[in-house]
């Protein structure tokens, strides 16, 4: 389902099939213009629910660091999830908080294995994508 561009109205029916499907291990939703408020809303509680789902991508999004939403919104997500064994985030424009986030979330959640995170970065020129802000 990648680059079909379905936003995160398509993403909230699609996530929900996900509750009732116990047979995909995999979902590709990369590139579809997704934000991290949509992620938040269609995977709040089906990330519990279905036992099956072991990789779960999510690359080039719209998925950013403002406020509390983007990756500090996946991390309260993957805080409650016990299958997923790889996440793809890469080139979602993730800054420090949002990194900070996934760092605690990884303490939480026992059963990721892979954490995908390339690509650029907001401010990687000045500060790197690990750094904290000045």
């Amino acid at each position: 389902m990648s680059g079909c561009n379905f936003g995160d109205e398509g993403l909230f029916f699609l996530a929900e099939s996900l509750a009732y499907n116990q047979v995909a291990e995999e979902v590709n939703f990369a590139a579809n213009g997704i934000t991290a408020e949509g992620i938040f809303k269609a995977f709040d509680g089906i990330l519990q629910s279905n036992i099956s789902l072991k990789v779960l991508n999510l690359s080039r999004n719209n998925i950013r660091d403002e406020g509390a939403k983007g990756a500090k919104a996946i991390a309260e997500l993957l805080k409650k999830n016990s299958t997923l064994r790889t996440i793809e985030l890469n080139n979602n424009l993730i800054d420090y908080s949002g990194f900070s986030g996934l760092a605690e979330a990884l303490l939480e959640n026992k059963s990721l294995n892979s954490l995908y995170l390339k690509g650029p970065q907001p401010d990687e020129a000045t500060s790197g994508p690990f750094c904290p802000p000045e």
